[in-house]
């Protein structure tokens, strides 16, 4: 993927979601700033923050999971 592809990807992602820039920011290790620098097109994220912000996403993916796990198991529970 090219730059300008990856930096609209980015710049969509802390425009539309589906977290917050702060949560994001909290979630990555990175200043708020720093992201809203890129969404607004000030900077460009280096490659050590493009994956800090991919673990960051990894993270909030993990945890997602576990809940919609524990809901899935006390709705069989339910059942």
């Amino acid at each position: 993927m090219q730059s300008e592809d990856i930096l609209g990807l980015v710049q969509r992602v802390l425009r539309d979601g589906p977290f917050s820039m702060r949560q994001l920011a909290d979630d990555a290790g990175l200043k708020y700033d720093v992201l809203r620098g890129w969404a607004i097109g000030r900077r460009t994220p280096t490659a050590e923050n493009l994956s800090r912000m991919a673990s960051g996403f990894e993270q909030r993916a993990q945890q997602l999971q576990r809940i919609a796990d524990a809901l899935r198991e006390a709705a069989n529970e339910r059942l």
